[in-house]
Parts: C-alpha cells; structure tokens; sequence
C-alpha cells in the first residue's frame, strides 16, 4: 500500500505565534492554506535532544502556492533557528535540523513574497523529508504550462525534428520509426489520464515547427537525454524540446517517458540533476524517502532505493499523474464503462495481463464498476484498491496502482495466500485460492475467502462475508452483516456476531431452525452449530439460549 505520511487540516486559520493550537507529529503532515499576503501559520512540534529532523513545506492543491518559506523557531517563541525557501525544487523549502535541547520548538510558514495559495508542511525524523501524495504531486510542477488556465486541458502540437543547426548537437539523428511509435504511444497514455490533447505534425514524416519536438543526439556525456519545460528558453533550444542520447540509453521508452514529463512541466523531486558531472546516488541526493520510481518516473532511482521491486514501467507512477492532473485537468472521459484489469479483461494492451506480465503500471479509470482480476498469478500479492494506492502483484513490490480520484471496485485474488483491502465504495473481494485476508474498510461489501483458512473482516458498512472450504475467521465490523454458510464450508468461526443485528444465511442448505437448535451445543462463552454436510459454524461469545429464528436467513 501507498507509504505516504499521515495528515491533518488546518481547519480554522493557525495563529502566527506560539499561541498556536496546531502541533505536527513526526511522519505526519499538515494541509493548511495562505490566505493572505500577510499570512503566517505556526504550528508546534515536539523535538529530542541529539535527535536530527527534516520539515518540508510544499505548494499544494488546485490553489498551490507558488513559493514557500519555512522558519524554524526556538524553544522562547522568538528565536529563529533556521529558515529556508529555496531547500528543494520550485521554490519549496526544507529545514533539516539537529536539536539540542528537548522540548517544543515552532515551525512558521508562509508564502514567499507575499504570495499565497495553499501548501502541505511534513517533519520527519533524519535527513530526508516524507510527504503525502499532495505534497509529492505539488514537489513535482515546475512553474511553467502549455495551458493558460491551471487544471484545464489544451492542445499542444508534436513533431519529430527533421534537422538541427546548433552546434552543440553535431550528432544530430532524426527518431527512428520504432522511437516514434514509442513517442505516439506515450503520448496517447498522458491524453487518457490528462485534459492535455496532442496534435502530431507530419506524424509519418519530420518537422521543425511544433511545440514539442522530439530529436536524437549522440555523445558521451553520461546523460540519457533530456527535455526543455514549457516556457524555457536557452539559446536557441525552445521550449518542449526532447533530446535522446542514443550513446547514453537505448532511446526507448522510459527515458522517452521521463523526458516528455519534464517537456509538460514537470522537475525532478529533489536537487540533483545529471548535467552536473556529480555521482548521484539516493543515500547522498535524495531529499524525500519516496524518491524512486515507485512514485515517480522524474526520480533517478529504480524502486530497490527505497525498498520496492518493479518490473518494466508501462505508464507514468500516482504522483506524476497527480501532478498532470492538477495542470491540466482529469480526462473524465477515460473508461466510463465496467471494465476488467488483469486477466480475463475486456480491454487490450497493457490493461490485459498474462502469467508473464510484470503488471508496472498505474490506472486511471473515469468511472463504471469496475474490476482487478489478478487471478492468473500464482505469487503471494498484497492488494489494495485504495485511489492512489499501491499493489505487490506477480512477485513484485509496489508495482501494480490505482491513480489518485480513480476508483475500482472489485478484485480477484489469485493462487497464493493474499492480503486485500477495499476502498470506501461498495467493494467485492474475491481470494480465491491460498490462505487469504480481506478487509473490507468502509462500504457495503461483500468478501469471499475461497478455499484455504481465511480471515475476512468487513470494516464499516453493511457486509456480506462468504465463507468457503477450510478454517475460515469472519468478522463483519460494526453495522449490519450477513455470514453466508453453503455446503462447502469446514469449519466458519464467527468472531463478532450482534444478536439482532447481524444474521447467518443458511438458505443453501435447506434445513430449518429447528434442525440448528437441535445441532447446536455451548462450548463455554462459544456456540457451535453442527450443520448439513459436516459444516460447521462458531460463535464466539454468542449463547446457545440467545440465538432466534430472526438471526438466520433459510
């Protein structure tokens, strides 16, 4: 699941003094907002002498704010210890410090040079700053845009460069077909998630005159290309364009990814960039925990920097979506119908897996109910459908997403022991085979084990929880569930049953009430019931006395 910080609002307006009721706890964030020129949030925080700390304040939101100042003040509630505005890129600020006294110390934020918007402030404890995902997004935006309007959609011409003058690049080559190919297929995959709409030039022949052009140059200067921002200009480069080292890289499609991202407007999440001769390295460049491709393909560390295992990335990670997104608007168009991801899809491409797949990629979906079949892989995967989330799918770690604002409904797990966890919509969860665990969380959902000992527990909502051959625990959370037993059960243990609340379906197995008082026996503070066809059912905490016709379904 997505490892971001945990956070809070700032609900009513912080004071700019000490007086503050707003505290930041370590690996938390706060999203807060400048609302004036004169604006000033200060919020409390916690320290330990010897301990070394990192804060972070970054523009987030619709309303991001363009440039931050962070202060760190002392223990007195007057003196300044630190202060920065400048600690990342875009204009973001970070403090790391070392304190040596414990105590309360302050942290005041506000827009640098009176300007305002909203932002997300984060401490973490040593050298490396963690952010939620509206901090990562926001991390990520360069100032510049195709679009005059933030958040809405525009079209933005392509070509491939039929020629160079500048002598910077003598090694000028044109792309290849099969870079094209790559080139136009990327493109479409920023058009399904983004209000962005591209418009080749000469698709089948070479340009000078388009706003992104795409070129080949050739030189050993350890870079594997690179790519102008929007509104950048340097020399005669222009902005958009996108240069592929074919001495440095292969020219294919991650690198050509990475570029196009920087052509749209989007940085690198931290302070390094290859240009600079520098050995870059996570432990000694990386400002922030989740720097890795993980998150990010504008990162320059592969997923085992921060403990994860990808396969080949197909698509662009949550935070460069979010980031696009916020731009330039959703594409709210993208698959509206009830789709299947994974196996058995009703989709093409890199939405329909095999038993090879290595399933990198992340899902924008506009709407529908809609499906993750991961039915085909035989692996133990963790499985989450919350927006933004991250899956361990086909032996891998962190590779399988759902975009932030997408939402899937249904998932089916596979031949291994599976953990699965539901959004807040009215979710299925299927294990399938292997010792599964689903959880529900909010919602009307409803689970299956399947076969093998499962623990299924449905969260909040009014659950339909299946149990299936094996050991299976069931737990339907607070509010009105449903424990459904066929004949295919061994043994159902009933972990939180509410008499007159919950009920117990038996409608598969024909038999009456009379025959469950008749097979039931107490077993201490227990009641089991000894059904058709060896099922049988425990009630844990339940008594034999308190059970009525009204908790079963026949």
């Amino acid at each position: 699941m997505q490892s971001s910080a945990s956070r809070v609002n700032e609900n009513v307006d912080a004071p700019s003094n000490s007086s503050s009721n707003y505290a930041i706890r370590l690996n938390q964030t706060v999203q807060a907002e400048i609302a004036s020129s004169r604006d000033q949030d200060w919020f409390s925080v916690e320290l330990k002498a010897g301990q070394t700390y990192t804060f972070a304040m970054v523009g987030t939101g619709a309303e991001m704010l363009q440039g931050s100042t962070l202060t760190l003040i002392g223990k007195d509630g007057r003196t300044t210890l630190a202060a920065n505005d400048s600690g990342l890129p875009n204009g973001h600020a970070l403090i790391t410090f070392t304190a040596k006294e414990s105590g309360t110390y302050y942290l005041s934020a506000k827009g640098s040079d009176g300007l305002r918007g909203e932002y997300g402030i984060s401490a973490t404890e040593g050298r490396k700053a963690k952010m939620d995902a509206d901090m990562l997004a926001g991390l990520l935006q360069q100032a510049g845009s195709w679009s005059d309007t933030r958040g809405e959609g525009t079209v933005v011409t392509v070509g491939f460069r039929q020629s160079s003058n500048d002598d910077e690049f003598k090694n000028f080559s044109r792309f290849t077909d099969q870079q094209k190919k790559i080139a136009i297929k990327l493109l479409k995959g920023v058009e399904e998630f983004t209000g962005l709409k591209f418009k080749i030039v000469n698709a089948q022949g070479y340009t000078n005159d388009a706003s992104i052009l795409f070129g080949n140059y050739s030189e050993k200067d350890g870079l594997g290309g690179f790519g102008y921002y929007p509104g950048e200009e340097d020399g005669d480069h222009r902005a958009g364009d996108i240069w592929i080292n074919k001495a440095g890289s292969d020219g294919l499609d991650f690198i050509q990814m990475h570029e196009l991202a920087h052509a749209l407007g989007l940085s690198h999440p931290g302070h390094y960039d290859a240009t600079n001769g520098n050995r870059i390295t996570y432990n000694n460049s990386a400002q922030i925990t989740q720097d890795s491709y993980t998150e990010t393909v504008m990162s320059y560390f592969d997923g085992s920097a921060t403990g994860d295992k990808l396969g080949k990335i197909l698509t662009m990670r949550p935070s460069d979506m979010l980031a696009l997104q916020l731009m330039y608007g959703a594409n709210m168009e993208t698959r509206t119908g009830n789709d299947t991801y994974g196996f058995h899809s009703n989709l093409k491409g890199i939405y329909s897996f095999t038993a090879k797949s290595q399933a990198t990629l992340v899902i924008w979906d506009a709407g529908g109910r809609d499906r993750l079949d991961l039915s085909g892989f035989r692996q133990n995967q963790m499985i989450t459908l919350e927006d933004g989330g991250l899956s361990n799918v086909a032996g891998f770690r962190q590779n399988l997403g759902i975009a932030h604002g997408a939402f899937i409904e249904e998932a089916i797990g596979g031949w291994g022991d599976d953990r699965m966890f539901g959004n807040d919509r009215a979710n299925l969860l299927d294990g399938r085979a292997g010792h599964d665990r689903l959880f529900g969380g909010a919602g009307n959902d409803r689970l299956i084990g399947g076969a093998g000992n499962d623990i299924l527990k449905g969260g909040s909502g009014d659950d339909r929880l299946l149990a299936g051959p094996g050991v299976d625990r069931l737990f339907g959370g607070g509010e009105a569930d449903t424990f459904v037993i066929t004949r295919g059960v061994d043994r159902a243990i009933i972990g939180d049953f509410q008499d007159g609340q919950d009920q117990i379906d038996l409608s598969s197995l024909n038999i009456s009430f009379a025959h469950v008082l008749k097979n039931a026996e107490q077993d201490g503070k227990n009641t089991v019931l000894h059904l058709a066809g060896d099922v049988t059912v425990e009630l844990l905490g339940v008594a034999k006395l308190d059970l009525d016709r009204d908790d079963f379904i026949f």
